[in-house]
């Protein structure tokens, strides 16, 4: 999770927050996990 925080822009005490129940993400910021998560993903897959 670490890595998706990093490439998305966003902290990992908030991702702590989401997960905690304390706050909810944004669409956007959803959507922006997503991205790094699939390039992430596609950036193995070409190296593999």
């Amino acid at each position: 999770m670490r890595e998706v925080c990093s490439l998305s822009g966003m902290a990992r005490s908030t991702f702590q927050r989401w997960k905690a129940g304390k706050t909810s993400p944004t669409v956007a910021t959803v959507n922006r996990m997503m991205d790094a998560i699939y390039s992430t993903r596609a950036k193995r897959k070409e190296v593999a």
